[in-house]
């Protein structure tokens, strides 16, 4: 059962992704996953989780690289009708027991979604299923499509970046890539620590237990 933070926060982004403003709006993600790949020297069929994956724009890059891809993300909705991939409808800071390990993580533009309290939690889940890193890019600033269309924030933890390279601190190794453009997000890789890194179960194992999507995607709802 979801706890009313995360039924609210579900509720409110099966809200933003219904129509197509919020699929228009969200940017771009496919070099970001292309320049993890290239600075990690990711080998095909390794495996990478996108935390908070959204319209599975990154998942189809790193499918395109030899990747295996899972994705993450709180609404059922997010991922486009037909998209070719696995989806678990899970919280960040709630993820399924069974979940993971991957060699790579993914959460671009997504941290900062989640209330300040569960940040470091999430993070720690995170952590805890990455065996080699990934990147990790937090927002710095208000939104202005939560309000916009559906009258609330969806940032709710707007910090600066130092703010978050502390927080990342506590669970990996930090490699700071710099800001994008008006420093609107801080560019964060992130390595893992070998006292963080938890064997929970195997990617393979999740995997088998996930029915296979060649047309559609497939979302399981955690229990």
């Amino acid at each position: 059962m979801l706890d009313q933070v995360a039924e609210r926060e579900r509720a409110k982004y099966e809200r933003v992704w219904t129509g197509s403003a919020y699929r228009r709006w969200a940017w771009p993600c496919e070099e970001d996953a292309r320049q993890m790949v290239a600075r990690f020297g990711a080998q095909p069929g390794q495996t990478v989780i996108d935390y908070g994956s959204g319209q599975c724009r990154a998942m189809k890059m790193f499918r395109q690289a030899g990747l295996e891809p899972l994705g993450i993300d709180i609404a059922e909705n997010a991922m486009p009708e037909g998209a070719p991939f696995t989806v678990i409808q899970a919280t960040l800071w709630d993820l399924p027991e069974g979940l993971g390990p991957s060699d790579y993580c993914f959460c671009r533009d997504v941290i900062e979604h989640l209330p300040e309290d569960k940040v470091d939690q999430a993070l720690a889940g995170i952590a805890a299923r990455t065996r080699i890193g990934g990147f990790i890019q937090p927002g710095l600033t208000l939104d202005r499509c939560g309000p916009l269309l559906i009258g609330e924030p969806l940032h709710l933890t707007v910090k600066p970046a130092e703010w978050w390279i502390e927080r990342l601190g506590r669970h990996f190794d930090v490699e700071d890539a710099g800001r994008t453009r008006n420093d609107f997000q801080a560019k964060l890789y992130v390595r893992a620590k070998a006292d963080v890194f938890v064997f929970v179960s195997s990617f393979e194992d999740e995997k088998r237990n996930t029915v296979p999507c060649e047309t559609e995607c497939e979302t399981r709802k955690q229990a």
